[in-house]
């Protein structure tokens, strides 16, 4: 009996401390939203591609684009990868306006490499969180000498 008193009174004032912020919880919702317009908002055509099957020695490439369909010019400040056998080439520092479209070509030497394949590319920028990863994957095969 004394175990459900307090049970109940426990549930009593935790109801009564959810209602009366509820106002404030409210008020705060709109506040985050309104700060998201300071981001821009990136649309990407894919974030991962797979080259299949490759031969060592190939030098592949992809291009991802990107639209940025926030309301604020999107910049990407830097780019870093997994590993020096993959290469970023991207507007470095350069705005991209709201509703405008760019993209990122990412070459991979498969120089030295054997098996499955796994790289990020990882772009910093303005971006809520402020960095986007992007990845691609290969099967890299020996090259046979007939080819």
């Amino acid at each position: 009996m004394k175990y459900s008193s307090l049970l109940i009174f426990w549930i009593s004032i935790s109801l009564f401390t959810v209602g009366c912020d509820s106002d404030v919880t409210e008020s705060k919702v709109i506040e985050i939203e309104e700060k998201d317009e300071t981001y821009p908002k990136l649309k990407f055509n894919k974030v991962e591609h797979d080259f299949g099957i490759i031969k060592q020695g190939d030098v592949v490439k992809e291009t991802f684009r990107f639209t940025n369909v926030g309301s604020v010019p999107f910049i990407i400040t830097n780019a870093k990868t997994t590993c020096g056998c993959t290469v970023p080439k991207y507007p470095k520092n350069t705005p991209i306006p709201s509703q405008e479209t760019g993209e990122i070509i990412v070459q991979f030497d498969t120089k030295g490499k054997l098996g499955q394949q796994n790289k990020a590319i990882t772009l910093f920028s303005n971006v809520k969180g402020g960095k986007t990863v992007l990845k691609i994957y290969a099967n890299v095969e020996l090259a046979t000498e007939n080819q």
